[in-house]
């Protein structure tokens, strides 16, 4: 026979409400010995939650649905599906990973024939899912994407972020400041335009415009490395900054294998979404995306609808980015190009 409250209520030595609330992790009013002790008894007792029953009670599945627009192997390899699992666990929570390509006659059945209870939706945005979102009022939060639909959205200040890397690059005396990205196979993310944007607003504040440069090119060809190194020293750029750490990964390897060094020839300056840089890049110096906080604030607004159907949509939560210092950037004083021209010549 399964354990069941009553009977954990009854060793703890407290109603079963109390019992209930404590393991639904909603007994904040209770005491800290109060909580321990039912737990204590749950442990004891090997007292396991009935999904089932407090599902068909709710009326609800226990399960949240994650969409998404591009290939399943890149997002189940993400930081972010990781810490949306650990966010869900603490609601009884599971995920499960909607690909959402093509029509949307082909997926969206998946997200109200009772099979998830609300979802989440990150880049790139599947094709009219918004509008089908909104359209049906379904309990949904958009994750580092925007829209103009009545949906609530949770993403980063790539313009604040932005503003600090090209800020940290001005600290260290560069004035020469290329800024890089790659293509991406599945469109551009809003932080493409804020990013680039704000680079060249930067510059163009600073007097800088003289030196403003923006490249996009695929990074399989090296082309933009190849077109650095081919220049006189003192027209190189002394710093980069780079869309996301995949594009720096492949700029770093190419400017090395070329000769010139990061950073004593060159500063980088990217993007990436980990808190840790150096998890992707040993010493990057990055403006970070924390999916963990992302993870965090998206699960909370879903709750909140699921919890309070036809509430108003929410303002959008734009969250702060962190400049990390790491080894790839350093003043222009110590940048070798003058040296490098001396071996040039």
């Amino acid at each position: 026979m399964p354990v069941t409250l009553k009977q954990v209520a009854r060793l703890a030595g407290t109603s079963v409400p109390a019992a209930s609330l404590v393991l639904n992790r909603k007994g904040d009013a209770y005491s800290r010995d109060t909580v321990r002790r039912i737990q204590q008894a749950a442990k004891e007792l090997g007292y396991r939650p009935n999904h089932p029953a407090r599902s068909l009670a709710k009326q609800r599945t226990q399960c949240i649905g994650l969409a998404y627009g591009r290939p399943a192997d890149y997002v189940e390899r993400s930081r972010m599906v990781s810490a949306l699992v650990q966010e869900l666990a603490q609601f009884d929570y599971e995920l499960m990973l909607i690909p959402a390509t093509g029509s949307v006659d082909r997926w969206a059945y998946k997200l109200h024939d009772g099979r998830v209870d609300g979802v989440l939706v990150t880049h790139p945005m599947p094709s009219g899912l918004d509008h089908f979102i909104a359209e049906r009022k379904l309990p949904a939060v958009l994750m580092n994407l925007c829209s103009e639909r009545a949906v609530a959205q949770v993403y980063f200040d790539d313009v604040a972020g932005t503003r600090d890397a090209m800020a940290h690059l001005r600290s260290l005396g560069h004035e020469r400041i290329s800024y890089f990205s790659a293509p991406k196979h599945d469109g551009d993310h809003y932080s493409a335009a804020d990013r680039r944007d704000t680079y060249a607003a930067e510059m163009r504040a600073a007097g800088l415009e003289r030196y403003l440069e923006v490249v996009l090119s695929p990074h399989e060809d090296d082309a933009f490395a190849h077109d650095i190194a081919a220049r006189p020293a003192a027209e190189r750029p002394t710093a980069v900054l780079v869309y996301c750490d995949h594009d720096a990964r492949y700029l770093i390897h190419a400017l090395n294998r070329l000769g010139l060094q990061i950073p004593a020839d060159i500063s980088v300056v990217s993007f990436t979404e980990s808190r840790r840089p150096w998890e992707s890049i040993v010493g990057l110096t990055a403006v970070t995306t924390p999916s963990d906080e992302l993870a965090e604030r998206a699960v909370s607004l879903l709750m909140q609808q699921i919890d309070a159907p036809g509430m108003p949509v929410p303002p959008p939560v734009v969250l702060k980015e962190e400049l990390v210092v790491g080894q790839s950037a350093s003043t222009r004083a110590t940048h070798g190009n003058e040296s490098m021209s001396q071996r040039e010549s």
